[in-house]
């Protein structure tokens, strides 16, 4: 909310300090309803209010923490991805190294039959007759 609305809202002009202020407890309350917040604002002396001074910080420093943790967990799945990713063309590799049917069921496991054949052909790979089945259930699938 800008300091207009705000005032416009209120009634009267604020300094801008107690504008900061008073968007700040706005923002901490998180979806409340504008005229509502402002409302509430005329009525009570809010900006004296030790508490909610104090609660607004602390809404503030879990807001930020979230945000961290938000960015630590992307960043997680950001690794665990690759980690999947690496894994799977490991499995490809090897499958295709030692003609090992369990390391290509273990690489579909991992990141699905489509995605298997997509990179097995994109590795250069030779496509086994299980590959050309799936190939041809697939296509026969999409013509249904």
């Amino acid at each position: 909310m800008t300091q207009q609305e705000f005032e416009s809202r209120i009634g009267t002009t604020v300094a801008t300090s107690t504008f900061e202020f008073a968007n700040r407890v706005y923002m901490a309350a998180g979806n409340m309803d504008k005229d509502a917040f402002c409302r509430d604002w005329k009525e009570s002396y809010v900006e004296d209010s030790k508490i909610v001074s104090y609660l607004t910080m602390e809404v503030e420093s879990l807001q930020a923490t979230k945000k961290d943790y938000e960015h630590a967990l992307n960043m997680s799945d950001k690794a665990l991805r690759m980690y999947i990713d690496s894994t799977a063309d490991f499995l490809i590799e090897q499958a295709e190294k030692w003609s090992a049917s369990d390391l290509r069921q273990k690489a579909i496991d991992t990141i699905g039959l489509n995605e298997y054949l997509r990179r097995k052909i994109q590795m250069g790979f030779n496509l086994w007759k299980e590959d050309r089945d799936a190939v041809i259930a697939i296509l026969n699938k999409q013509e249904d």
